[in-house]
């Protein structure tokens, strides 16, 4: 497996069989193999976290596939600014929160993507595909701030 770190919260995995993209932001994709099944995670809609370019990689890569977050609009108004079809949207998963969601490959690997709350916003991600096992966070994490007070700080701790 290989990690490339793209700035911010974003990764892109490359396995043998798949590329997992997760919440690119910012920085350059590498050249993938055009052959090779993309799969874009967005754990939540934050512009740190979600840039609407990935909607364009389906003009470079044909077996692309999203997994978004439920917070991430999909409207009549935003599927028509990205040029959406109804048959793109069988390639885009909303994830939600504490779920379990399987997927096939393209009949090469099966993905099990388990989600987690985010205590911001979204979703974390959990994948196991093959031998290998990623945990990609999005914005979970423990949000303890000096400001905020002890109420805050120990509802946060609570979520956590």
């Amino acid at each position: 497996m290989i990690i490339t770190y793209l700035g911010h919260s974003g990764f892109l995995a490359e396995l043998e069989d798949v590329y997992f993209l997760f919440d690119y932001y910012k920085g350059e994709i590498p050249k993938l193999q055009k052959e090779k099944p993309l799969i874009v995670f967005v754990s939540h809609r934050h512009h740190d976290h979600y840039n609407r370019k990935i909607w364009d990689l389906r003009k470079e890569y044909p077996h692309v596939r999203y997994v978004i977050s439920k917070d991430i609009s999909m409207s009549e108004r935003m599927r028509q600014r990205f040029s959406i079809t109804e048959e793109d949207l069988k390639n885009i998963l909303r994830a939600a929160p504490n779920q379990i969601y399987e997927m096939d490959i393209w009949g090469k690997t099966a993905l099990k993507i388990e989600t987690f709350r985010s205590t911001d916003e979204g979703t974390a991600f959990y994948l196991t595909c093959g031998k290998h096992t990623l945990y990609h966070a999005g914005d979970l994490q423990l949000w303890l701030w000096q400001e905020e007070g002890e109420e805050w700080n120990r509802d946060m701790r609570n979520r956590f």
